[in-house]
Order: C-alpha cells, then sequence, then structure tokens
C-alpha cells in the first residue's frame, strides 16, 4: 500500500490553481487512485492547521468544496 499526503502550499496552490500541474484535474486523478485502494492519502494535523489559518485568503465556495473532501 501506498500513502501520501498533500501539503499545505499544494492544497494552495490546487484551491488557487496558481501552478501548472497543481489543478483540480490532478487531484481528481488522485482522488482516483484513493477511490480504487490504490493509495491511502493522508491528512496530517499540521495540514489542516494551516489550512485554518489560511482560509482568509479563499472564498466560501473554496472552503465548501474543501469540507466536502
Amino acid at each position: 500500500m501506498i500513502y501520501t499526503f498533500i501539503d499545505t502550499n499544494l492544497w494552495i496552490a490546487i484551491f488557487s490553481q496558481s501552478r501548472q500541474g497543481c489543478g483540480i484535474e490532478q487531484f481528481r486523478e488522485l482522488k482516483e487512485l484513493v477511490d480504487a485502494s490504490k493509495i491511502i492519502l493522508l491528512q496530517p494535523e499540521i495540514v489542516n492547521l494551516e489550512l485554518e489559518k489560511s482560509w482568509a485568503f479563499f472564498s466560501d465556495g473554496i472552503k465548501t468544496e474543501y469540507e466536502k473532501l
């Protein structure tokens, strides 16, 4: 089994579409691997804390979509 996580900076890049190769399409591909039980996506507490601190920069719509994940 492969364990992975998305660092805070990558979450921000996904939400803001600020970096090529760090968009929602790549996230969907990663999610397909998780759904197929090929990998386990970990969410370290520190990433949650850093994202909560950064929420001031995101719209309410983005926050809602993240919470659905």
